[in-house]
Order: structure tokens, then C-alpha cells, then sequence
């Protein structure tokens, strides 16, 4: 015979069965995340430069001045202008490094107009930032490529034009020996 007793101890008996299962699924791995590979950039080629930056090999995916850009590219960038300059002025332009490919330095020259800046990203293939700024103001940048502890591998550099009211943005690889 059922009591009164009997039914709220059946009751709580249940309640503790259906929180147990509850705790256990909620622990098991979630084999969507667990299964997704992280986000690597893959390398499909670099412009190849001399020492006088003069293009030996065009690679075409790189340093452009437009291009869109995936969420992860994105953030590595806080400051973000909604407005996209317009790419056909002459005024912004950038000039592949040279010398790439290296085991030193390279250099980057590029034009823009007075009061904007150039900002840029140096990336490993995990989007692990080797090098930033933010304020670059004049048109000519040089790295040292043995300060990354790299070799033989590419890293990525990502930059953007940021005008007082627009940006351009784009990348170009760097091969380091």
C-alpha cells in the first residue's frame, strides 16, 4: 500500500535519477567541437621579390588592397571602420615586400594619403601574432625576420589603411628561410 510517505520518497527518488542523467550528458565531450580542427591558414604561394623589391613571381592573393575577411581574420584587428575606401584611389597603394623570401629583413614601402595610417598583423599559420602596430604614419616599414624564431616556414602579414572616416585592408605572405 501507498503512503503518503511512500510517494514523496518515489518522487525525490526520480527527481535524483533525472538530475544524475542530466549531470552525466552535460559531461560527455561534444563531439562537434571536439572534432573541429582549429582555424589554420593555409599558405598557397608568395610574390616572390629581389632585392630591389622588383617581382620575380606574382603570387595574386597577395597585397591587394581589397579583399574580405573571415570572422578569425577580423578580430585580430579591435579598431573597425565600417566604411571601405575607395580601393582605385591612387593614393593608397602597397608595394610587395622584399626581399622575399628571407632569412634577415624585409622591407615594406607603401603610399597613403596624409592623416591616415597603417596598421598591420604578422601571423604564424595558427593566427598567433608575431609582430603589431597600429600607428605606422610614415611609408616605409623594415623587419627583422629573426626576431619570429621562424625558419623555412611563412607567416602571414595582414594591414589595413585606416583614413579618418574609411579602411583598405588586405595581406601578403613572407616567406622566411
Amino acid at each position: 500500500m501507498k503512503t503518503p510517505a511512500n510517494k514523496s520518497i518515489n518522487s525525490l527518488f526520480a527527481l535524483f535519477i533525472l538530475i544524475i542523467s542530466g549531470v552525466i550528458t552535460s559531461c560527455e565531450d561534444d563531439p562537434v567541437i571536439a572534432d573541429t580542427p582549429p582555424e589554420t591558414i593555409v599558405f598557397n604561394g608568395i610574390t616572390i621579390t629581389d632585392n630591389n623589391g622588383w617581382v620575380i613571381q606574382n603570387d595574386p592573393d597577395d597585397w591587394k588592397l581589397t579583399e574580405s575577411w573571415t570572422e578569425k581574420e577580423n578580430s585580430l584587428f579591435v579598431e573597425k571602420n565600417v566604411n571601405l575606401c575607395d580601393n582605385g584611389n591612387p593614393d593608397y597603394a602597397i608595394h610587395p615586400s622584399h626581399l622575399n623570401s628571407s632569412s634577415s629583413q624585409f622591407n615594406l614601402n607603401f603610399t597613403k594619403p596624409a592623416g591616415s595610417r597603417f596598421a598591420f598583423r604578422i601571423v604564424d599559420r595558427n593566427y598567433n601574432v608575431l609582430l603589431s602596430n597600429d600607428s605606422i604614419f610614415t611609408n616605409a616599414i623594415v623587419f627583422d625576420v629573426q626576431s619570429f624564431n621562424i625558419k623555412n616556414d611563412t607567416v602571414r602579414m595582414y594591414y589595413k589603411y585606416l583614413g579618418p572616416d574609411c579602411e583598405l585592408k588586405g595581406h601578403g605572405d613572407i616567406k622566411i628561410e
